[in-house]
């Protein structure tokens, strides 16, 4: 997903993550974001929190809420069945950080912000799939959702343009093996953001004078993307 800035979706994502663990047994999810520091904020703030706010009669057995690992641990008695283990690590990005244990789920925020996004995917690419019992054929069963703006160019903003464009791409020509959807929420798609506020928005981005006038522009462009191009904008000039 390419979007405008501060619409919520990693607060949506962490809760849909409690979700995710709450209703699936045995099932190992990754949250992957832009640096260690920001790793700790998110587990506390969009993961841990959302826990914990549910009312008790919602929350299974925590094993572990520390250290960036949220895991939920039920052992059955004997005789019952298999213990019940679900749990989400939140981890920096490594090249293998996607693929490392195979996760059912993986979730990546700011992937503007990620350098060795390519290299990241990639190596992640084979753990998605699974041989069907039925068919014996492969089947793609796992899921990677990955979300942001376009970012620094020197960071990963190029990386992310990359990945973003081969989804259209793909997705243009019907190919659905590519088995990546791509989705792009423009500045309008957050309901407070008026035509009103956006033009007033501009003015302000648009005064700045000096040297720090031409990126200002650039990044009014990428906070508030009208077009998939404005999130991946080299300058800030634009066609119209």
């Amino acid at each position: 997903l390419g979007k405008l800035r501060q619409v919520g979706l990693t607060t949506t994502m962490g809760g849909l993550t409690v979700r995710d663990l709450i209703c699936n047994p045995n099932y190992f999810m990754k949250f992957i974001t832009e640096n260690a520091s920001k790793g700790e904020e998110i587990f506390n703030d969009k993961i841990r929190f959302a826990f914990y706010a549910l009312p008790d009669v919602f929350r299974p057995t925590v094993a572990n809420d520390r250290d960036r690992l949220l895991r939920f641990m039920y052992k059955q008695k004997k005789g019952e069945g298999r213990a019940i283990d679900s749990k989400c690590a939140v981890e920096a990005p490594y090249v293998t950080a996607i693929n490392g244990g195979t996760p059912n789920k993986v979730l990546v925020d700011e992937v503007g912000q990620i350098g060795i996004l390519g290299e990241m995917t990639n190596e992640g690419r084979p753990t998605m799939f699974i041989v069907d019992a039925k068919t014996q054929k492969m089947r793609m069963v796992r899921q990677l959702v990955m979300w942001g703006t376009g970012g620094n160019l020197d960071k990963g903003g190029a990386a992310f343009e990359t990945e973003f464009r081969a989804c259209m791409e793909a997705w243009k020509k019907r190919n659905f093996n590519y088995g990546v959807l791509p989705i792009f929420l423009d500045a309008f798609s957050k309901p407070s953001v008026t035509k009103e506020f956006f033009e007033r928005e501009k003015d302000y981005y648009y005064g700045k004078k000096g040297v720090e006038a031409e990126r200002k522009k650039l990044q009014f462009h990428q906070h508030y993307p009208i077009t998939i191009e404005d999130m991946f904008l080299r300058n800030h000039r634009t066609i119209i």
